[in-house]
């Protein structure tokens, strides 16, 4: 990587060994999205994801060797982009990094990543009152679909 956003920031896909410390970073983002969670539910998802890497990937930033955030990406398929996709699930940067530019170099390397996997199409939701992601995304070349995400949980565990 060429520009000087990504010397700030060590970006490796994550691995077994980083759970405890990811859950943690995770577990911050969650209460600031105010998203319902257990820490044994993202220690699951965490170790689901790991076991099949075929559904997705996990990045983790590191200044320094201290982790500094992350990314979660899944993957898809879709007929409108011939092919695979994937979904931005999750992209957090910790507070005492933030406007270095670890955003960006995280940003990057998902859709570096994605690239090697084939991915046609990378997708997102941010919401509406984080004006920063907003900015971030929109300078990356992301721009809003008229369409509306809807949800529908199958698991009756998730609220």
């Amino acid at each position: 990587m060429s520009d000087d956003t990504d010397s700030i920031a060590d970006i490796r896909p994550a691995t077994l060994d980083d759970a405890d410390t990811i859950v943690r970073i995770m577990e911050v983002f969650n209460a600031h999205e105010s998203i319902a969670y257990t820490s044994e539910g993202l220690h699951q998802s965490y170790r689901d994801l790991m076991a099949h890497p075929e559904w997705g990937a996990l990045l983790l930033a590191e200044v320094g060797g201290v982790p500094a955030g992350y990314a979660v990406t899944s993957y898809g398929f879709d007929f409108e982009y011939r092919g695979r996709d994937a979904f931005l699930n999750e992209l957090f940067v910790v507070d005492r990094y933030r406007t270095r530019g670890i955003g960006k170099a995280l940003l990057r390397a998902v859709e570096e990543h994605c690239r090697a996997a084939g991915v046609k199409a990378l997708h997102l939701i941010v919401r509406s009152d984080n004006a920063s992601a907003q900015i971030l995304y929109r300078r990356n070349g992301f721009t809003f679909d008229p369409r509306l995400l809807m949800n529908k949980p199958l698991d009756t565990d998730i609220a």
